[in-house]
This record gives C-alpha cells, structure tokens and sequence, in this order.
C-alpha cells in the first residue's frame, strides 16, 4: 500500500513537473519581454539549429536557445527555417522570430545611383557595396545604367543587380522614345542618351533641363559646336588616373574626342548616366531661340538668344561670384 502511494505522489509530481514545464515553455515562446531593441542578423546557409540558435543568443534575440530548439522541435519545425539576413524588430517574441526565419522574408538592402555618375563611379560603388557577391563579367558601356534606388538580399550577385541596372535603362529609354518631340535633332536612341548626359552635367535643376536641352537643339539645327564644358573634363578624364573637377581657360584647347568646342555636334558617347529628367528633357526640349548659358551664381543659369546679350550675362555671373566670395569671407 505504501508502496503504491509513493508510486501515486511520484507521478503526480512528474505530471505537475511536465505541466509546469510545458506551460513555461509556451509562455516563453509567445513572451515578447526580453529584447529591446531591433537588430539585423545574417543565417548562412548550411547551418544547424544549434548554430542558428547561439547566434540569436549572441545578438540578444533568444534568452534561451535550448527551449526554443526543443519548441521547435517539439513542434517538428526545425527544417523549416531558411537562411538570410533578417531584421528583428524589438520586443518580439520566439514565436514570430520563428515566423520571420520561416517566411524568408530577408532584409531588403538598397543601392542608389545617382544622376550624373560614370560607368566606372557606379561600378566601383557596385564593388563596395556590403551584401552583394560575385565578379561582374558583362561591363556596361557608358550611360548604358539608369540612376535609381535598387533593393536586393544579402549575397545577390554584382553581376545581378547591374543586369537590372540596364535593363532599367532600356525599358524607360524605349518608354520616353516612344514619346519624343517631333523635329527633334535627335535621330536615334543613343544619341538621345548622349545628349541626355551632357544636360545632366550641365544643370541638376529639373525645370532647366527642357531649356538647357533647347539651347543644345538650337545649336545642332543651325550647325554651331555645342561648347559645354563637361564633355570637355570627360575627355580629359578618360584616360588619366588623376582626373580633373574643374575646367580652366588652358584645357579647352586640349583636344580630345569629346571635346565640343572642337568638333562639331555630338561627342560620340555618353558623358555620364543620365536620369529619367534628362532624358525627357533632350526628346523633349522646350521652344525657345536660346543658343547659349552661363551660370548665375545661384544653382541655375541666365540663358540668351544673342552673343552680346550672353557678354553682358557672363558679367553678371562675375559680379554674383565676387558677391558670393565677399559674403564668405565675412
């Protein structure tokens, strides 16, 4: 008989022991107490559960990664989880840290190209960019990538993320093609980017994009060199290691392929990658009788139909940057 009661209380204990575990188990894998800030973690694939679990451990995400492995595999869920870089918001409990590991919902990376920047910017860029893997084989030409905002996970390719990159550009070349001005001087689509890519160095003001791409139009009908100065640093840089930021008075009488105060109409590639502004911009150039520009000190230009009103321009231009140096000094 006594020998029964203690066989009774024994498994009575172990009943309540299993009941006490089972419900600490369950209240830990939905508390959502223990972390307190949001973290970015990397899985690499190939990892067991124990090594998923030490790593959540290190980054404060897991308090205890043995009771989650058990859950998990109480729960047959082990195999279900899928490798990635995730973001863990804070105060977030086992459970949805299972659901995040097990959606395979990764942290999107982003990398943006700017307007204005070269082939070789953007491929080094490309290179330093943390997450993305491989070698790139297929180089782009330049002006052959769209400047944009692109997302991607942890290892996607180079090679990847620079084919969408030109497809971009191609896909929103043929768009605003399709919906060119007529009697433009622009005959084909490369020549668009061309221009586009002179614009896009020669002013980062979207409303002067039109107007700037009219004076380069008005200079092309009538036969006139474009003159702009940034096909000129471009031809300077294109084989120096050392390359040149401003232009002085001597290099303009460097002559290099791209110099457009040498040779007559269009350089014969891009100068940088141009965006969807000036693209629109040299298919699309407002009317006007403008043939030249100048700076006015403030972020824009003064435009003038005449030589001798383009003098008086450039004076003023003067008198706004001796202005500007007084101001500075003070």
């Amino acid at each position: 008989m006594l020998a029964f009661r203690l066989i009774l209380i024994f498994i009575t204990l172990a009943f309540v022991v299993i009941i006490f575990f089972l419900n600490f188990s369950f209240s830990y894998y939905y508390d959502s107490s223990f972390r307190k800030k949001p973290t970015l973690v990397l899985i690499n694939k190939g990892l067991t559960l124990a090594e998923i679990t030490s790593i959540l451990q290190k980054e404060e995400i897991l308090k205890y990664p043995q009771l989650f492995s058990y859950i998990l595999r109480l729960k047959n869920l082990e195999k279900k989880i899928k490798a990635g870089e995730y973001f863990f918001p804070a105060n977030i409990s086992p459970q949805k840290v299972f659901n995040i590991l097990n959606q395979g919902k990764t942290y999107m990376r982003s990398i943006t190209i700017i307007e204005g920047q070269t082939v070789d910017e953007i491929i080094n860029k490309i290179e330093m960019t943390n997450g993305l893997e491989g070698n790139i084989i297929d180089f782009p030409k330049e002006g052959e990538v769209l400047p944009d905002t692109y997302f991607f996970s942890w290892g996607e390719k180079k090679q990847k993320i620079l084919d969408l990159m030109k497809n971009s550009m191609k896909e929103m070349l043929n768009n605003e093609w399709a919906k060119r001005a007529p009697e433009i001087e622009i005959t084909n689509m490369r020549d668009a980017v061309i221009l586009a890519s002179i614009i896009e160095k020669e002013t980062s003001l979207d409303d002067e994009k039109p107007i700037v791409s009219s004076v380069f139009h008005n200079r092309l009908r009538k036969g006139m060199r474009l003159q702009s100065d940034p096909t000129v640093i471009y031809g300077i840089n294109e084989n120096k290691i050392n390359k040149i930021k401003n232009l002085k008075a001597k290099d303009i009488k460097v002559f290099t392929r791209y110099n457009t105060y040498m040779i007559n109409g269009l350089p014969p590639g891009p100068i940088s990658s141009p965006g969807l502004g000036s693209i629109s911009a040299a298919l699309n150039p407002k009317k006007t009788n403008y043939l030249y520009f100048v700076a006015n000190g403030k972020g824009g230009h003064y435009f003038s139909s005449s030589y001798s009103e383009h003098l008086k321009n450039i004076k003023r231009w003067r008198k706004n940057k001796i202005l500007k140096n007084q101001k500075n000094i003070k």
